[in-house]
């Protein structure tokens, strides 16, 4: 199927598809300009609809365990960076190094280091 703009030769998954049966991690919602953290809401109030584009309909996620809180959830990416950051002897750049290892954008984990007050071994 071909994409939904002009120029697009070919469909591509969002990211609520990729998540698909995972975890979808919002960070700094409240950066988003409002009227995009309405629409944002919208999805989210009907995750259980079908997608436009394709015929099954997206999984209701369920809850595993306990609720984290924001303190929680802040710890635990700390952990998890720095679990990743020791698993790569503090790379954190090229395909050895913590970003791959994370799927993140190099820019973006040098800003969550630094924010979390993390040091590169």
């Amino acid at each position: 199927m071909k994409g939904a703009f002009t120029g697009a030769l070919r469909d591509k998954a969002g990211r609520f598809e990729l998540a698909d049966g995972g975890t979808l991690f919002l960070d700094e919602i409240g950066e988003i300009p409002f009227a995009m953290q309405a629409k944002l809401l919208r999805v989210l109030l009907v995750f259980d609809a079908p997608a436009p584009r394709t015929p099954s309909a997206i999984p209701t996620p369920i809850a595993d365990g306990p609720m984290l809180t924001r303190a929680e959830l802040k710890q635990r990416e700390r952990e998890n960076i720095a679990a990743a950051l020791a698993q790569t002897h503090g790379k954190v750049f090229g395909a050895n190094g913590a970003t791959a290892l994370l799927g993140m954008k190099p820019t973006t984990l040098a800003s969550r280091i630094k924010a979390l007050g993390l040091q590169q071994n």
